[in-house]
């Protein structure tokens, strides 16, 4: 008799090491059984790699644009599929994007077969990028941003910048800033958008909500809001406010 085995769910919060092995398998594109069905639903789906709140107005758009087709975001950790999962539910499909290597690149792309491709602000993957351009499968650089630090990095990559970024199907930057940089990296395809950040709009009883906070916490308390902190950072933090030795000052984490 063969041995019961555990719940994904259960290896995950029990067996860091399965977790580990497993997420090995998948970013070198080693799908399961389940990923395989997924990918029969959106074998005619929409692939992109795009993080956070941001992207939630362009995937409500495509959602709509394209009713059906099949929406599959791709994520990197863990943390950004569960910040998925949090955001959009059930109305997308999500898996691991395979690392940036050509068998893993071909097998994603043969197993999900996308119609449209769109990555995310600087996520320049460029064999994903090559493979896309070689299958015919428009690849789009949307919300595109782009520091001098990084610029100067990939100039340093001489062609495979260049080739890369004339080899994307349309660029939306969201400043003339980083379309001016991008383009002195040899993109050619490239326009102005603005950011999608400025999309996302708010609840409609937000600034209701805000007053009635504001009053909770006092309306003349100072309040120090560190509303978004990795590991590790809350404790500096307390440490900085604590030298600051701020009067009556709340802190909200």
């Amino acid at each position: 008799m063969a041995a019961p085995q555990a719940s994904p769910t259960v290896r995950k919060c029990v067996y860091v090491h399965t977790l580990a092995l497993h997420l090995i398998a998948v970013h070198f594109a080693a799908f399961s059984a389940s990923e395989t069905i997924m990918a029969r639903v959106t074998s005619a789906g929409v692939s992109s790699t795009l993080g956070g709140a941001a992207a939630l107005p362009l995937i409500a758009l495509l959602c709509k644009q394209y009713p059906k087709h099949r929406i599959l975001i791709t994520h990197g950790t863990p943390t950004g599929r569960a910040t998925s999962e949090q955001l959009l539910g059930n109305a997308v499909h999500r898996c691991y994007l395979p690392y940036d290597l050509p068998f893993a690149v071909g097998r994603f792309l043969r197993h999900f077969q996308p119609q449209l491709g769109l990555i995310m602000e600087t996520e320049l993957w460029f064999n994903l990028i090559a493979q896309c351009k070689a299958k015919h499968i428009p690849l789009l650089l949307v919300n595109a941003r782009l520091s001098e630090r990084s610029a100067r990095g990939y100039a340093k990559l001489g062609k495979l910048t260049s080739q890369g970024l004339q080899q994307l199907a349309g660029i939306a930057a969201q400043t003339d800033t980083d379309a001016e940089r991008l383009r002195r990296l040899g993109a050619q395809e490239v326009s102005v958008m603005g950011n999608l950040k400025f999309d996302v709009a708010p609840p409609a009883d937000a600034a209701e909500q805000g007053t009635q906070l504001r009053h909770l916490f006092g309306n003349t308390r100072p309040v120090f809001l560190a509303a978004s902190t990795r590991e590790g950072e809350e404790a500096l933090i307390l440490d900085a406010l604590v030298e600051a030795n701020i009067p009556d000052l709340l802190t909200v984490i």
